[in-house]
């Protein structure tokens, strides 16, 4: 927002603009509403023009917010101040069907530097435990099947470090070829692999 004066002409400037989720997961949309306005002042003493200046200003904000909501359908509410704030909706995920099924590890960037959004981690005590070898695991499967752990995140965690670190077993090893160590514990232990 700016308001600019030169001579006897004000020009006011004002942007609004709004992201939100988009369909796809880690996608988002976004939307601009830009307006400036020229304005007479000639003749007006400056706290006339202080004050429509300020008034044309909170208008053109209000009208830029609204074009940016319009533009992405999103809802809005206004508050006891009235000020006009939106409604952010996260977009349902599509659901899920089957069982575990194992992705091709890939980097999954969409270039540009950026990186994804990170869904918050799963609580320990939210994941199931298995025994494999005699060690207690976490069974991260879920969470990678949920999408909150990414694809190449190991299936399995020791719960307590062994040798100052936690142990890690995949199902499916990077050439994507079943891991002939995790399957062997997993039979072992009864557990299926998916």
């Amino acid at each position: 927002m700016a308001i600019e004066i030169e001579g006897t002409v004000a020009k006011v400037a004002v942007g609004y603009s709004l992201k939100v989720p988009g369909d796809a997961d880690y996608s988002s949309e976004d939307a601009y509403a830009g307006y400036t306005v020229e304005y007479d002042i000639s003749g007006k003493t400056f706290d006339e023009v202080q004050e429509e200046l300020e008034a044309i200003q909170a208008q053109l904000h209000t009208n830029a917010k609204l074009a940016a909501f319009a533009q992405l359908g999103v809802e809005f509410t206004t508050s006891p101040s009235g000020v006009i704030q939106p409604v952010i909706k996260t977009r349902p995920k599509a659901p899920k069907t089957g069982g575990y099924r194992p992705q091709a590890q890939g980097n999954g960037s969409g270039g540009g530097g950026q990186y994804p959004r990170t869904p918050p981690k799963v609580a320990n005590s939210d994941k199931p435990i298995v025994k494999l070898g005699g060690i207690p695991y976490y069974d991260q499967r879920p969470a990678k099947e949920s999408g909150t752990y990414k694809p190449g995140a190991a299936d399995f965690k020791s719960v307590n470090k062994i040798d100052d670190r936690f142990l890690q077993h995949w199902i499916i090893a990077k050439d994507g070829s079943y891991d002939e160590q995790t399957t062997a514990l997993l039979d072992e232990a009864g557990v299926a692999y998916q």
